[in-house]
């Protein structure tokens, strides 16, 4: 094992590991929908549409509307509005000297978007006049006044006439991207084995654009590049050049324009699906990102981590076979539906595309497939968008001169999770999480083990059922369907025996032990709330009378109740008395931070609460009220809790000067003193302090008491 293949094999060991901590192993732990696929609008070359030899196309959103600019490789650009999938408008106004309709001498094949001056433009590679050509686009209505949707504006072609080098030779794909406030294209010029690289910020000026290019040597894999793709990672720029002679790989690294450099590359083996590496495309998932590439001749993709650009190696690849639409692919574009990721790719000989699910690197899974002899016939370049939770891929025929917009739809059963129920108990199965990325599917819900049972609604994401009278496992199949494909999901129910009767079921009796009434000494006239404590080694429960008080009972000996001694708010008097009390409601024991334990008791019809301090002989005296009609109105239902509280004062707050006599904040340290003389408290420590919270009934609200 050389150096450089023991590190790329370190490499993606460790991103195997990254990738499988991110839940993405390659037994792929994702629930995987289906995809539907399904023609919509579609646009032939007729008329004074540019559209024949299409092969690239790409599309932009400009002022809220949805467009696709094609490459019309025998005759020149063309721009259609796709905002409708279903009625594509092709912004012509049938003016072949003026309307959004440009040529130029040699085959344009490919196109790439930007904005200037918020402005769209778009910049074209033609590959026998050996240029580049800029293009600024007007919306509908002609709003730069040039009498057409597309206008010609700078130029810069490597021809005798023009230029006395061989840099842009075969200008065959091209990225945009931006450095600082400066936009720049990369060109993989395939007849020069060469990127080069040009300042496009001004579209107007594009003949004095040229800053830098790389050219291939012989550790590089720049042999006639075909595609490119553009990412960025740690604050540098990054092209991704595939090579259809080398038939691999090479990242350049592009963060300086005028001197681009080699980082990683990769060459095909036997092992891999490099073959004709014509199309590329990229997209990130577990934190790591990852290129596409679409070998023509293996016909087949082959998925490449990129994360790091100097040590880039193979993942996951899919090859043709019987069943699907991998012959001849030429484009590939990445698509996101739900946390699904989907290589989309073209098949030239075989007239469709075929989908791909990538979300799983190391295992690609082949999706749905589709093919039409006539808008697809010679299916060449991709492109895709999103209109809300709908997804669209934007094809051009190359040998019918035509663009196909189709519909992808993900279709995913979730059937729910397995239950446990008893017997005789009715089920229901619910399908709701079930997903669709498009129209909604069709359900059908089937058994498919154990006892039968009958199903109240087979069609509806919900049903149920009355489980049988015997133990079972009931097996249930969930299917959505949409668009020709169907995602299907099992759950299991366990049916045990009823727990009525049931011999493994245990029995509880009920049986009285001893009671107490109301008495001239024993106030539970009405009584409505009792509340069970424990002191000092015994149990005790205190009553909430309604009409009159409360009763401290002596519960210790169950059989035996221990009346104790009781207040009567009527009879007593003093400071802290609450006379004329009435309504007990709810009665809360707790112990407070003396040690001791006490009683809160709300009053409904007095609006208030009361505390009572309880003796060691069961003795209640009562302490203090508070009444509140506005917070407390109807006073029922009390709760008491504890808080840590601080001082609110912060460390470096002057308290007072001195001399002091005592500290006006509740908990705070002395931290020190200042150069004059004054204290400097900060934060106490934690002190706990006990609340009552009191429900009014009647004002709606909750009132906090300390």
């Amino acid at each position: 094992m050389t150096g450089r293949t023991r590190q790329i094999w370190l490499a993606a060991v460790a991103a195997a590991v990254a990738v499988a901590a991110s839940g993405i192993a390659a037994s792929d732990a994702f629930a995987e929908p289906e995809i539907a696929l399904q023609l919509r609008g579609a646009v032939s070359d007729t008329g004074h549409r540019y559209l024949d030899d299409a092969q690239d196309v790409k599309v932009f959103t400009y002022n809220g509307r949805i467009y696709a600019v094609v490459a019309g490789t025998g005759e020149g650009a063309h721009l259609l509005d796709i905002t409708n999938p279903n009625s594509i408008g092709t912004l012509d106004n049938g003016d072949v000297g003026s309307r959004n309709i440009v040529t130029s001498n040699g085959d344009l094949t490919a196109i790439a978007v930007y904005t200037v001056g918020g402005k769209p433009y778009f910049i074209g590679t033609w590959f026998t006049s050996d240029a580049i050509q800029a293009f600024k686009i007007a919306e509908p209505g002609d709003l730069d006044g040039d009498g057409g949707a597309i206008k010609q504006v700078g130029r810069l072609v490597n021809r005798p006439n023009y230029w006395a080098d061989s840099r842009l030779n075969g200008a065959l794909d091209l990225i945009i991207y931006s450095v600082g406030d400066k936009h720049y294209a990369a060109i993989a010029a395939r007849l020069a084995d060469s990127l080069v690289l040009v300042n496009v910020t001004d579209p107007n000026a594009l003949s004095s654009g040229y800053t830098g290019q790389i050219t291939d040597g012989g550790s590089l894999e720049l042999d006639g590049p075909t595609g490119i793709e553009y990412y960025q990672t740690n604050n540098r720029h990054y092209a991704v050049v595939v090579s259809g002679n080398d038939d691999g790989m090479q990242i350049v690294d592009i963060t300086n324009p005028a001197s681009p450099t080699a980082a990683g590359h990769l060459t095909d083996t036997a092992n891999l699906e490099l073959d004709g590496a014509d199309g590329v495309a990229i997209y990130s998932v577990g934190g790591r990102t990852y290129a596409v590439v679409a070998a023509t001749d293996d016909d087949g993709i082959q998925i490449v981590d990129i994360t790091d650009p100097a040590n880039i190696f193979p993942t996951g690849k899919l090859g043709d076979t019987g069943s699907l639409r991998l012959d001849r692919i030429y484009d590939v574009a990445t698509h996101t539906i739900g946390d699904r990721h989907y290589a989309v790719v073209t098949s030239l000989d075989e007239h469709g595309i075929q989908v791909v699910d990538v979300t799983n690197p190391y295992n690609p899974v082949p999706k749905a497939s589709i093919a039409d002899g006539t808008t697809l016939r010679g299916a060449y370049g991709v492109d895709t968008y999103s209109i809300g939770n709908r997804h669209y891929a934007v094809v051009t025929g190359s040998d019918t001169d035509y663009v196909q917009i189709i519909e992808m739809t993900a279709v995913n059963a979730d059937a729910g999770d397995g239950q446990s129920v008893d017997a005789g108990r009715t089920v229901v199965l619910d399908g709701s999480a079930s997903v669709s990325s498009g129209a909604t599917p069709t359900y059908q819900w089937t058994q498919t083990g154990g006892t039968s049972v009958t199903l109240s609604a087979p069609t509806a994401l919900r049903t149920t059922f009355t489980a049988p009278s015997t133990p079972s496992t009931l097996i249930f199949q969930l299917a959505a369907t949409h668009g020709g494909a169907t995602s299907t999901d099992i759950v299991t129910v366990s049916v045990a025996p009823d727990a009525v009767g049931s011999p493994d079921k245990t029995a509880v009796d009920l049986a009285l032990t001893d009671s107490v009434a109301d008495s001239v000494y024993t106030y539970l006239a009405s009584a409505i709330d009792v509340n069970v404590f424990e002191h000092g080694g015994k149990i005790y429960a205190v009553v909430a009378s309604n009409n009159d008080s409360i009763h401290l009972l002596d519960i210790t000996d169950p059989s035996n109740i221990n009346e104790l001694r009781h207040p009567s708010p009527e009879s007593q008097s003093g400071n802290n008395n609450f006379n004329n009390a009435a309504g007990g409601t709810e009665a809360a024991p707790y112990v407070a931070m003396d040690g001791n334990p006490y009683i809160i008791l709300s009053w409904s019809t007095s609006d208030a609460i009361q505390s009572f301090y309880i003796h060691s002989n069961g003795r209640l005296d009562e302490l203090a009220a508070t009444r509140d009609n506005s917070k407390m109105d109807h006073a029922a239902g009390l709760i008491i809790y504890t808080l840590q509280t601080r001082c609110d004062s912060t460390p470096g707050t002057v308290l007072f000067t001195a001399p002091f006599n005592s500290v006006a904040c509740w908990g705070p340290k002395i931290i020190g003193m200042d150069d004059d003389d004054r204290v400097v408290v900060g934060p106490g420590d934690p002190v706990a302090r006990q609340y009552a919270a009191v429900v009014g009934q009647l004002s709606h609200s909750v009132r906090i008491v300390d």
